[in-house]
């Protein structure tokens, strides 16, 4: 489960896991923040890796779809938290339509 590696990556603090739909689709939400001053290496792709950053707790959604997992990461910048993004984030979340 791809939730669970997150949660277990060494170095990454979570929240408690939650069931959540994006559009039609069910998904699971966790908050991560690293437990230490540096940044974590959470995931990679072909092209690039994903850190969380000290100092920042990100959100990560991984959506069930047909053709596969797919993750959602909302992650605050400069000045901004979380809860900042939130406000606008989840209500966008509800109106993504999946093929």
């Amino acid at each position: 489960d791809i939730v669970e590696a997150f949660i277990a990556t060494d170095g990454v603090g979570a929240g408690d896991v939650a069931d959540v739909r994006i559009g039609d689709r069910r998904a699971l939400s966790v908050d991560l923040t690293p437990t230490g001053g540096e940044r974590i290496a959470l995931y990679e792709t072909e092209s690039a890796t994903f850190y969380l950053e000290p100092d920042a707790t990100t959100r990560v959604v991984v959506v069930d779809t047909r053709g596969g997992a797919v993750i959602l990461v909302i992650e605050p910048t400069g000045r901004a938290t979380l809860a900042d993004i939130l406000a606008t984030a989840d209500p966008v979340a509800s109106t993504i339509e999946w093929p």
